[in-house]
């Protein structure tokens, strides 16, 4: 859940996308760029993606970069706030990125 963004100025913002592990365990996460700390977000691609990501230890790193690139630059994030539907733009920036 993204209690920290509960204010209308966080509804769009740029995020930090990391991959942890490798193949079918690989975990990805997400957090705003500007206050890492303030949540982070989980989640797990399907495992033919991850797959063809590890197949050539190589290119890994560069299969991830284009994941995020192509995949995950722009989520909506939509939720139920008291009697409202909102909607949050998490951006990812490949200057945001990390090879952690």
């Amino acid at each position: 859940m993204i209690s920290y963004t509960t204010s209308r100025d966080m509804t769009d913002h740029a995020v930090r996308i990391r991959r942890r592990g490798s193949g079918g365990s690989a975990e990805w996460t997400l957090s705003p760029l500007s206050a890492e700390s303030a949540y982070e977000l989980a989640f797990k691609l399907p495992e033919h993606v991850e797959d063809w990501i590890s197949d050539i230890a190589e290119k890994e790193w560069g299969r991830t970069l284009e994941v995020k690139e192509q995949f995950l630059s722009a989520i909506t994030i939509y939720r139920m706030s008291g009697g409202g539907l909102r909607a949050y733009q998490l951006r990812y920036e490949a200057s945001s990125l990390s090879r952690t």
